[in-house]
């Protein structure tokens, strides 16, 4: 009902603009659930990409090493340059040669400069430079948007 009278308010639209209003309203109510199943998908997805190797660094002993950067790999991300330091290490006699996982807009570590790293037992593939406060991070930011639009599917959050 409108303040001035006692009518409803709809009742100033014309047939044809009502029924538009009444297409936008069902149409905005299952755009809502499109995108929550949207982000819920595309978090679950980003959860398990990082987990499927995660898993293994916390399931099996962890091995280090001191590794040396050898260059910069540079890839083009958005038109812009990005850099990821490329380590070498040895173990066991054999070298390995890997990328870290951190790309940013500037090579962050000069050439030459050694650094620790860490990787799981019988995975030296996996080998990189320990930023745990990092992961921590992207995984609480991933599980916060996966539970918040979990509870908004299940009636839990309105």
């Amino acid at each position: 009902m409108s303040e001035q009278g006692g009518t409803p308010a709809n009742a100033y639209l014309s047939p044809p603009a009502l029924i538009l209003w009444q297409v936008f309203y069902a149409i905005t109510a299952r755009m809502e659930r499109v995108i929550i199943w949207t982000v819920l998908v595309f978090s679950g997805l980003c959860l398990w990409l990082l987990l499927r190797h995660d898993w293994l660094r916390w399931t099996r002993p962890m091995c280090e090493a001191e590794a040396e950067i050898i260059g910069q790999r540079m890839t083009w991300s958005d038109s812009t340059r990005t850099y990821a330091a490329r380590l070498r290490f040895a173990v066991d006699g054999q070298v390995y040669d890997v990328t870290d996982q951190l790309y940013g807009s500037k090579a962050a570590i000069a050439v030459g400069t050694r650094c620790r790293i860490t990787w799981p037992q019988g995975r030296p593939d996996l080998a990189r430079i320990p930023r745990p406060w990092m992961w921590v991070g992207v995984y609480a930011f991933l599980l916060y948007v996966f539970g918040i639009m979990a509870g908004k599917l299940g009636g839990l959050i309105e």
